[in-house]
């Protein structure tokens, strides 16, 4: 099946979803805020379905690649819903928990033993990261990074770049520190460039 990739092709040529008030340089095709959470759960539900793919082709590293832009989005919302979260009990973030599948097979595609995906997402659905946004941002990119980097530098640049120039506003900052973690990886020499329009 190709949901995940056409989902998010959908996404990218309407350029994601409106603001809670629409600012100019959105696209007037944008869909309205209030489809955001559906959307989500949308790429979600397909990304279980493409991780399936994934486990069972892992040499196959293009099959991945929606998985990480649909984490780079999921990602920027959890990383908003910690930074609204007025207790323990708003930071659980259950609903991410349908990104289990996905997080699994990037886990399998790193095979380094070390900080996997999985855990650093069961920790967030968890509401461990309440009141440490910015660490939620550390603790899910390493090993999601991890299994993507070099070799797929610049889709991930294309990815950031796209959201920072036609995305949700309220997604920059996240995005601006998901770029960080890659450029603090010992391998940037060999992609820094591909980040220069970021």
């Amino acid at each position: 099946s190709e949901m995940l990739p056409m989902l998010l092709q959908g996404l990218r040529s309407i350029g994601w979803w409106a603001a809670p008030t629409p600012r100019p340089s959105l696209s007037a095709t944008s869909l309205p805020h209030a489809s955001k959470g559906a959307a989500l759960s949308a790429l979600r539900s397909a990304s279980r379905v493409q991780a399936a793919r994934v486990l069972s082709s892992p040499v196959d590293r293009d099959l991945a690649i929606p998985l990480l832009e649909c984490f780079l989005l999921q990602i920027c919302e959890m990383y908003l819903e910690l930074q609204a979260a007025r207790d323990v009990a708003e930071a659980l973030l259950i609903s991410f928990e349908q990104m289990a599948e996905a997080a699994q097979a990037i886990d399998a595609i790193r095979r380094d033993g070390l900080l996997t995906l999985s855990e650093a997402l069961r920790h967030a659905v968890q509401g461990g990261y309440f009141g440490e946004a910015k660490e939620m941002i550390q603790q899910m990119t390493v090993p999601l990074l991890q299994a993507y980097l070099p070799h797929a530098s610049e889709s991930l640049a294309q990815m950031v770049h796209a959201l920072l120039s036609r995305g949700p506003a309220a997604y920059a900052e996240p995005l601006l520190l998901v770029s960080a973690v890659a450029l603090g990886f010992p391998e940037a020499p060999m992609y820094i460039d591909a980040f220069g329009s970021v």
